[in-house]
């Protein structure tokens, strides 16, 4: 949305708020007029209305003094008291805190005691004892209902009170009821107010008979009476034996009387508690007056408020038309650059990729950004910003745009789609930025990463959102290097990115579906020609039957640390054939396995080798662990430590890869190994280079690794001559493609081990 079309739908949207306002005063004016019209029917809803309202405070008042005795019968029934003085204290406490004349408690025995503010405690009361309405409310409790007592005077207060109570259960038996009195004021102050219809109503609380419970202090008369219907109360305009009736049935009643020549209206509605009434009495006369007087108030207001909404309608267009530029800045531009923000610039992109699907996505960072805020200080970096912000604007075509969404981090959507025109462009950008002199000066070097996405139509097309995704990829490929460097999502890296979340996403599974297959590939003795034992390699081997090759998952698993796992089952795989052939009376070979750094300082790999290995029922003799040459060359003392344990044991071990990293001859003669396996890299750099100095270091090798009592093992052979050569160097044994791929585990024990003329 841009500013042009957001005026547009201010101007709409006011347009609407006018009509809507004036359709409101003409509304005003209508409903004026049918009060006017109706002022007999509305004093009669008002006055339900009112007197339901009071039935709700009562009954509001009346929930809430149940809630208090709710809570501390729970807190008895949850504390397993007895009692005795310290029930008796708890309960004085509660008593205070919640402003009850008095509480008590009484077991389904009927024996109890009463706590009342003023007094002390009364102990081993019988209920019997106490008053009627006690007594029925108390037992209703023990029947596992809560009860309300009707207006009595208390034996204790000597005052008008009510009485609440409420079982006490204990393991969902009841056991005893807790109870409490209040003030008859309590109910007073909520009927009482100079508020009751105006302040010309007065409301009553009756019994079902008519009689007075609580009287408005403002009564009609002055007369003591105790009932609506006793004659000096009012001249009846109805037969009273028929209310009385329709009182017992709990029904609603409107009825009119009159006293000193003023005629008056009730209303009565029951409460729902005691067969009680709320009375509402009004003088015809007043209610007219008061309702003439609201008529007058909302003609004047409606008044009011057509002369306001008008003002602030023009006012507030006024207004909003003065601002909506600096509105349209604070939802879509970036308060630190003054550029686009990324809500903003997703609008933009999203739109141009809809109509134009070709061109580029580009996300720049910069590189440990938060240390220059830590080194330089906030207000330096923010500057900064502010410069990358503009530099970035300078080297945009025209169309163009980018945002900041947060940070350092910056979009950039771009219309070139020729990977060199774009790849010239950006490091035009990363100079720019880079060269800021209040940095500089300082010996500081900015660094940046740059991702980048082409979406073009002759090659790829992407949505915006798969744009989104890519650029962050090739923002994290950028990363990884140490230097400005800009980062191209292409084909090829997209499929890596599936096939890395595929491994990823669905490692455990594989390991517990044991899609994770043993290949073994021969490792024969160059004397003899025969079979001398096996290299243990895995293959992942999907449901459909697809392989993924070692290459693709295992860089990943060194790095989420899933190469642990995958070690041990690998060497659990290997234990289980070896099992596997003795209990075939087949003569096993020595298999090598492959152990990761990560494994091999673990704290529990001895003994899980050790409880794999008495599982299998399998000789470690028949075992050579190989380890890659940088796992021995970080720590050689503990290196040989844990070579001491594994040897204690029976196993062998092998330096894998000799030659493929920085390789040092002195390490070699520190290390307390038993096999040296020379990398498949040496081989072919000799194997192309007879004369070659390659070849005069491998011999080294070799002759070192015999005095030092090692046997030697070439990997990578792959012809005659690469045999031919290995064997005159007076290598012990080769591995490679000349003897065999590396085979499934069945498919070795079929060719080499069951085709052997001697058994076990």
């Amino acid at each position: 949305m841009d500013e042009k079309v957001l005026k547009k739908r201010l101007q709409r949207m006011m347009g609407f708020a006018i009509g809507v306002g004036f359709a409101l005063v003409m509304a005003g004016f209508v409903f004026v007029n049918m009060i006017s019209s109706t002022l007999e029917s509305a004093t009669q809803e008002n006055m339900q209305a009112e007197t339901d309202e009071y039935v709700k405070r009562l009954n509001k008042q009346i929930d809430s003094d149940y809630q208090l005795l709710d809570t501390a019968a729970t807190l008895i029934s949850d504390s397993n008291l007895e009692m005795n003085d310290n029930f008796v204290t708890i309960l004085d406490e509660a008593n205070r805190d919640n402003d009850f004349l008095s509480m008590c408690y009484f077991s389904t025995s009927g024996q109890g005691f009463i706590v009342t503010l003023g007094h002390d405690p009364s102990w081993n009361v019988n209920l019997s004892d106490l008053n009627d309405e006690i007594q029925r409310v108390v037992q209703k409790s023990f029947q596992g209902e809560n009860g309300l007592s009707n207006l009595f005077v208390g034996d204790y207060t000597q005052e008008k009170v009510f009485l609440y109570s409420v079982p006490v259960y204990k393991e969902n038996q009841i056991v005893g009821a807790l109870a409490a009195t209040d003030h008859v004021e309590i109910f007073g102050d909520i009927l009482d107010g100079e508020g009751v219809m105006g302040g010309t109503g007065r409301i009553h609380l009756l019994n079902s008979q008519g009689d007075f419970l609580i009287r408005s202090s403002d009564p009609i008369n002055d007369h003591d009476v105790d009932s609506i219907f006793d004659p000096t109360y009012g001249e009846l305009q109805f037969h009273k034996e028929e209310y009385q009736e329709a009182m017992e049935k709990q029904e609603s009643l409107y009825f009119s009387f009159v006293y000193d020549s003023i005629p008056y209206r009730m209303y009565l509605a029951p409460v729902g508690i005691n067969n009680w009434y709320m009375c509402s009495v009004n003088s015809v006369q007043q209610s007219n007056a008061f309702v003439y007087q609201i008529v007058e108030i909302l003609a004047i207001f409606f008044l009011i408020v057509v002369g306001l909404v008008a003002f602030i309608l023009f006012y507030g267009y006024r207004m909003v038309g003065k601002h909506n530029h600096q509105l349209f800045q604070l939802a879509y531009y970036d308060q630190l650059t003054g550029y686009y923000n990324f809500i903003y610039f997703q609008q933009l992109a999203k739109k141009r990729v809809s109509l134009h699907p070709d061109g580029c996505l580009t996300c720049l960072n910069v590189r440990q950004f938060k240390f220059i805020n830590e080194i330089f200080g906030r207000e330096a970096a923010d500057r900064f910003l502010k410069h990358m912000a503009d530099q970035i604007a300078s080297s945009l075509k025209k169309g163009e745009f980018f945002c900041r969404e947060s940070a350092d981090f910056f979009y950039l959507y771009l219309f070139d789609r020729d990977e060199n025109v774009l790849q010239r462009r950006l490091q035009e950008i990363l100079d720019k930025i880079t060269n800021y002199e209040e940095v500089s000066d300082q010996n500081y070097r900015i660094m940046m990463s740059c991702g980048a996405v082409i979406s073009d139509q002759r090659k790829m097309v992407y949505s915006f959102d798969q744009m989104m995704t890519h650029v962050m990829y090739a923002l994290d490929k950028a990363k990884e290097t140490h230097q400005n460097t800009i980062w191209f999502f292409d084909a090829k890296l997209h499929e890596q990115e599936v096939m890395n979340n595929y491994i990823e996403g669905n490692m455990y599974q594989a390991l517990e579906n044991q899609e994770f297959k043993v290949y073994l590939q021969p490792k024969m003795d160059l004397e003899t020609g025969k079979l001398a034992g096996a290299e243990a390699l895995v293959r992942w081997q999907r449901s459909d039957g697809s392989i993924i090759v070692p290459g693709e998952f295992i860089p990943l698993f060194e790095n989420n640390g899933f190469c642990a796992k995958l070690d041990l089952y690998m060497f659990e795989k290997v234990c289980g054939w070896i099992r596997s052939w003795l209990d075939q009376k087949i003569e096993p070979v020595e298999i090598s396995i492959n152990q990761t750094k990560r494994i091999f300082f673990d704290g529990r790999y001895l003994q899980d080798l050790q409880d794999i290995l008495k599982r299998y029922q399998v000789p470690a003799s028949l075992i050579t662990l190989e380890i890659l040459e940088g796992t021995a060359l970080e720590d050689v003392d503990r290196f040989n430590e844990r070579i001491r344990q594994l040897k204690s044991l029976g196993f062998h071990i092998s330096m894998d890869d000799f030659g493929s990293g920085y390789s040092s001859l002195n390490t070699l003669s520190k290390l307390d190994i038993d096999e040296l396996k020379i990398d498949r890299g040496f081989l072919m750099t000799v194997s192309s280079q007879r004369n070659s100095k390659e070849k005069v270091i491998m011999e080294t090798v070799i002759q070192l690794a015999k005095r030092l009592e090692l046997r030697t093992v070439a990997e990578g052979v792959e012809t005659q001559e690469d045999e031919a050569l290995i064997r005159g160097l007076q290598c012990d044994y080769g591995q490679g493609y000349l003897y065999s791929r590396p085979l499934p585990a069945e498919d070795f024990t079929t060719l080499y081990l069951e085709s052997r003329e001697g058994k076990a």
